[in-house]
C-alpha cells in the first residue's frame, strides 16, 4: 500500500520555512525581471493582429514574438483592438504593483494602455526559432547563482560527514 508523498517543507521549523520563502521571493523577482527585460526589448515593435476572449485575455502579435495578458478589462481589450486594426505600435511596457501593463500608440495622441494580472512572453505560433530580444543574455550563456541549503536539506550535493 502506497502513501502519498508528504511535502518536504512540514518537516521545516519556523526558520526552515521562512528561508525558503525568501529563496522563491527572489526567484520569483528575478522572474519578473527577465520578463519585464524582455518587453523593454520589444518597445518600437509594430503590433500584429490582437485576439481577446471573453474572459479577458488579450493575445498581441508582434514580429516574432506573442505577448498573452490576463484579466484584461473588457474596455481596455476594446480599446486595444480598435489601436491594433489602425496599425500602431507597442511604445511602452511595464509593472505597476502586481499588474503588468503594456501601451500601444497609433498615431499622435491616440494610445491605448492595457493592464493586466499574469503575463506570459513567447514566440509567435508559426515561428519555429525566433530571434531573442535585445539585451538578453540566451539560457545557455546565463551563469546561475546556486541555491542555498537550508537547514538540514541539501539541494543537488550529498551530504558527507563522520559517521559516529
Amino acid at each position: 500500500m502506497s502513501h502519498p508523498a508528504a511535502d518536504p517543507l512540514d518537516r521545516l521549523g519556523f526558520r526552515g520555512r521562512r528561508a525558503w520563502r525568501r529563496v522563491e521571493r527572489t526567484i520569483v523577482a528575478q522572474h519578473r525581471a527577465d520578463q519585464a527585460a524582455a518587453l523593454a526589448g520589444l518597445t518600437g515593435a509594430p503590433v500584429g493582429p490582437v485576439h481577446t476572449t471573453p474572459a479577458g485575455t488579450v493575445i498581441i502579435a508582434l514580429p516574432g514574438r506573442e505577448i498573452a495578458l490576463s484579466d484584461v478589462a473588457a474596455v481596455a481589450q476594446a480599446r486595444l483592438a480598435a489601436a491594433a486594426r489602425d496599425g500602431c505600435r507597442l511604445v511602452a511596457t511595464g509593472r505597476y504593483g502586481a499588474f503588468w501593463w503594456l501601451a500601444v500608440e497609433a498615431g499622435p495622441g491616440s494610445r491605448a494602455t492595457v493592464l493586466g494580472t499574469h503575463l506570459r512572453l513567447g514566440p509567435t505560433g508559426g515561428a519555429a526559432d525566433p530571434a531573442p530580444a535585445r539585451g538578453l543574455t540566451p539560457q545557455s550563456t546565463r551563469k546561475e547563482e546556486p541555491v542555498p541549503m537550508i537547514g538540514r536539506l541539501l539541494i543537488g550535493r550529498p551530504q558527507i560527514g563522520r559517521l559516529s
